[in-house]
């Protein structure tokens, strides 16, 4: 895994690394502005499984990397005492977080 002094790097940093901006991230993931990737990269908006493979790809870095990067975004945000978003089994599996718990069926 990709690290600054043993701590993971920031989405910001992958991002530097290889040369791309959240325009080009956004426009690669097909999504309509750089503002929904943003939102990705501050932990704001959840991240699918393949969401970060197609992360992993363009950055040219394993996907544990993204995984711990947005990992990073989201301690951040509840540090901050900001809302994060919850995870479901949909979302990629996250380093010291508890596995997502399965959405529970509602009845009618």
């Amino acid at each position: 895994m990709a690290s600054r002094g043993g701590a993971p790097l920031t989405f910001v940093e992958l991002r530097a690394r290889a040369g791309i901006t959240q325009s080009e991230i956004a426009a690669h993931l097909e999504l309509p502005s750089h503002v929904h990737y943003s939102h990705l990269e501050i932990g704001q908006s959840s991240l699918t499984v393949d969401t970060a493979h197609q992360l992993a790809d363009l950055l040219g870095v394993p996907v544990t990397d993204i995984a711990a990067a947005y990992a990073t975004a989201r301690r951040h945000r509840q540090q901050a005492g900001v809302y994060v978003p919850p995870l479901t089994n949909q979302h990629i599996p996250l380093p010291d977080e508890p596995p997502a718990r399965a959405a529970s069926p509602q009845s009618s």
